[in-house]
């Protein structure tokens, strides 16, 4: 810095105007905080609302999952019992058609 620029910040003047940009600089931003602060408050009770929502639809998902699981476990129990009845009609059809073949 040359010894000019620091002699201007003696100057009253100019400390004068530097400390009103700064007042005039914070009522702005006190008055943008505000507005934000307003605003949080309209749209609170709409994220309250959708973070309901968001939970009873989670609540849905898990009812439906532990429903798909036993749906999954009974086709399975399901499939099992057909191949064994497909199994005991094979075996009951080879034995009928060995009997029918010994008949003749």
């Amino acid at each position: 810095m040359s010894e000019d620029e620091t002699q201007l910040i003696g100057n009253p003047d100019l400390l004068k105007k530097i400390l009103n940009k700064l007042e005039a600089i914070d009522i702005r931003l006190q008055s943008v905080e505000s507005r934000i602060e307003r605003r949080s408050f309209d749209t609170k009770p709409i994220w309250e609302k959708a973070l309901a929502e968001i939970m009873a639809v989670k609540q849905d998902i898990a009812g439906i999952d532990r429903k798909m699981d036993i749906l999954g476990k009974d086709m399975l129990n399901l499939r099992a019992d057909q191949l064994d009845f497909e199994r005991r009609i094979i075996r009951l059809e080879d034995e009928a058609n060995r009997g029918i073949q010994t008949v003749n």
